[in-house]
This record gives C-alpha cells, structure tokens and sequence, in this order.
C-alpha cells in the first residue's frame, strides 16, 4: 500500500478531507501533528542517516505533505507563551530537517516549507504578477514619508495594513499575529508618514471597488474557484476574513485567462499549488491580492460545497505516480 506521512494538524478539517480522498484511491496517510508528541529519531552513524516517525521508518513513506503552517506567535509576555515559543520553534526546526533531509534523500515531497515560504513573499509576487497578465491594485511599499504621501494623493481610497496600532489593532490568535487590512483617509496617510520611518516598509494599495471576490483553488491541472459575496456588510467589505458572519459563497467559474496567468505566476513563483484571492469590479475586471500556498478553503467548501481538496489531492496522487529520481541516492535514510 502507497503510504503518505502529512505534516498538519488531526483538528484541522483541511487535513481530514485530503486524508480521505488520498485512502479512496488506496494512499494510507499518517499525520504528524507536533501539539499530540508524535515520537521521531533522527540518528547519523558511520555514514548512515536513519529517522523513525512514531516507531515508523521513513522508507515506509512514499510521500511526505506538508500542510502546516510554519509561523510562530511573537509575543512572549507570560513565562507559559515563552516555553510554548521554544517547544513550538524547537519542532520546526526539526521538522524543516526533516523534510530537507528526506527531498535530498529522493524522497517526494509536497509543499516543501522553504519553496512555500519563497512563493508566498507578497513582495516577489506583486513583481511577477503584472508580467504574467494579472491586474493588480496600484501599490506602494516604503518606508519614505514623501513617497507614500505622493503615491497615495491621486487615489480615491486607500487600503494598508498598518503596523502602529493606533490605527488598526494586530488580531491575537494562537498561531499569528494577524493584521486585517484596513481603510486609511488621506489624514491617516499624512500622520502615518510622520511614524514611517521608525517602522517596518509599510504596504499600501489603491482600493479597489468590489462587486464581490474570488478565492481560486489552483494547481496546474486542475482548478475549483468560489464567489464570495463580501459587500453586503461594511465589516466584511474591506477584508471579509474579520466578519464571515452574512458572508454568502457559492461555485463560479474562473475565466480561461485568469487561469492561464494564475497558472503561468504558479510557475514563475516555483509553486505546484496556491490558493489565489481576486476582487472582482463592477465592470468585471478580476484584480490579483496574492497566492498563499497553504491557504484555506474550508469554510467555503463547508457553505457552498464542492470538492477543493482534490486540487492538492490529484496533485499529490500524480506526484507518486512519477517519482522524482534521488539526488543523493547513496544516502540510507530511513533502514
């Protein structure tokens, strides 16, 4: 029997449904999920490198899946979140290891953390993504005061997210500090530029007016894309992951040209597999946001149905079918 190690979590629904479409076409799948102490070994002996996953072999595996997320939360404040900061750093480290050791080793590998990591920078996609045929948002990225006030004074609305919490406040979860994006007025842009320059490069883009948004499951074989009704609460206008509540999603059809440039900005990003967000305008111009790697789809699929994690799934099915020949075949990794 193919058998698939997938790095995740057992809570996470995204985890089950790739599972149980993976064992209906014969793929028996182990999770290592880092929060239930799996037991792993890592030995080097005379020249030997050996690892065991829960008393397992890694020669057992066909395949290993990456499908966790690789940040960790920065604020230490109590002596609790400072021991759970190491123990959760310490298996990352272990894990990257881990699987750079097992690709070296010739050993498949899907969702690679350091490929994902390359292909999610925001930054490097919003310089490919316009030469690949996508339409983007007028943006600025800067820590100079007198470029942000010259490129924000033509435009109409201005969206950032912003670092200095007197203007939007980080979101706390156990996981991340997430900052939603934000409406900024061209006063907020003026006194913005007086803390700038003691603060991260700060993002901001022209806001684009939505009739509604797109969130695309892509691989390049396969696609499964979802309207999502976001303006019908001025909570969820402007970033609907902080208001879901009202939020309407339903099945849609990508057109041919924004599959084939979301295709093609796969492909320069080095990325087999993205969750693409849009915003689509009034007259039906689709505009990019971003590609993330590991994006989520759950809620969507949960609401409005369909069958998303095949994307992944067949990706991840054909990639056993047509193995990649070991670039280090001398290794003994996993006796």
């Amino acid at each position: 029997m193919t058998r698939c190690l997938l790095i995740g979590s057992e809570g996470d629904p995204h985890v089950s449904c790739l599972i149980e479409h993976l064992a209906a076409s014969g793929v028996e799948s182990d999770v290592l999920d880092i929060l239930r102490d799996p037991k792993i070994t890592q030995t080097v002996s005379n020249g030997q490198n050996r690892i065991k996953i829960n008393e397992r072999p890694l020669s057992a595996y066909d395949v290993i899946v990456n499908r966790m997320k690789w940040r960790i939360d920065p604020q230490l404040a109590t002596e609790e979140s400072f021991s759970k900061f190491f123990y959760v750093q310490e298996w990352l480290q272990c894990l990257r290891g881990l699987i750079a050791t097992a690709k070296a080793s010739g050993l498949l590998v899907v969702g690679d953390p350091v490929q994902q990591a390359w292909g999610a920078n925001k930054v490097f996609q919003l310089s490919l993504a316009s030469d690949c045929g996508l339409t983007l948002p007028d943006t600025v990225i800067t820590t100079s005061p007198v470029d942000l006030r010259a490129s924000c004074a033509p435009w109409a609305s201005v969206i950032g997210k912003v670092f200095d919490s007197a203007f939007v406040p980080a979101m706390h979860d156990t996981e991340a500090r997430t900052i939603p994006t934000a409406d900024l007025t061209q006063a907020d842009v003026a006194a913005l530029s007086d803390e700038i320059g003691h603060n991260p490069p700060l993002i901001v883009q022209e806001k684009v007016a939505k009739a509604w948004e797109a969130r695309l499951i892509l691989s390049q074989k396969s696609a499964v894309c979802y309207a999502i009704d976001s303006q019908a609460h001025v909570l969820s206008a402007t970033d609907w992951r902080m208001h879901e509540v009202g939020v309407r999603y339903q099945l849609a059809d990508a057109p041919d040209e924004i599959l084939a440039a979301a295709r093609q900005l796969l492909e320069r990003l080095d990325l087999d597999y993205g969750v693409f967000d849009f915003a689509v305008t009034p007259e039906g111009s689709w505009v990019f946001f971003e590609c993330n790697p590991d994006g989520q789809w759950w809620v969507p699929r949960r609401k409005a149905g369909g069958r998303p994690e095949t994307v992944l799934g067949d990706l991840i099915l054909d990639a056993i079918d047509k193995p990649p020949a070991s670039n280090c075949a001398s290794w003994n990794h996993a006796t």
